[in-house]
């Protein structure tokens, strides 16, 4: 699959198309290029991207999220499968379940602020620790009626729980851990 400049040129809705992106839609289109004007290919690729994300939605099992706060994303995903009346997805919940993890140094705001200092002058029980404990979140989830054998709690810091938690197929990855280091790891491990 295709990730990086060629995805960011057609999120942004740019007619740029690098050489590898044009050969990947030809390849996939199974089309030799002199069939293609390059107007109707650079149509077409961005539909090329399309299918093949969806393909690797419906042929991958879990949904996976890192940081859930109080499950609400989770939520959301098990209600539109179960209406859909798929119920045999996986779903896997990467979470402390005791609010944010310590920052890094390199979690700064735009101003330069520290996130360690931004921190330290809330209560923890304001918004911004995210805390929701394990019994709240597991309610939440169990209110959807998906399947219990089915929805994966994870505790304990990404960093400490992944790879070794981490399902091999993933459909959907949301990430929201809001750290560096975190985010980084997740991304090396769970987004090859």
């Amino acid at each position: 699959s295709l990730i990086g400049r060629d995805a960011i040129l057609l999120k942004h809705g740019r007619h740029q198309l690098s050489q590898r992106f044009v050969a990947h839609a030809l390849e996939v289109l199974g089309v030799d290029p002199a069939q293609l004007g390059f107007v109707k290919l650079r149509r077409a690729a961005p539909q090329v991207l399309q299918v093949e994300q969806l393909k690797k939605l419906l042929e991958a099992e879990d949904f996976v999220e890192c940081g859930v706060w109080r499950g609400g994303s989770k939520m959301a995903i098990a209600s539109v499968l179960k209406d859909m009346g798929v119920t045999d997805r996986r779903l896997f919940l990467f979470d402390t379940f005791e609010g944010m993890s310590a920052p890094s140094e390199k979690d700064a705001r735009f101003d330069g602020k520290n996130a360690a200092e931004l921190l330290a002058t809330r209560g923890k029980d304001a918004p911004v620790w995210a805390y929701a404990s394990f019994e709240d979140v597991a309610a939440n989830l169990a209110s959807i009626d998906y399947p219990k054998e089915n929805v994966h709690f994870v505790r304990g810091k990404v960093e400490d729980t992944i790879p070794g938690a981490a399902p091999a197929r993933i459909a959907l990855l949301r990430l929201d851990t809001d750290w560096y280091e975190s985010t980084k790891h997740e991304l090396v491990h769970l987004y090859p």
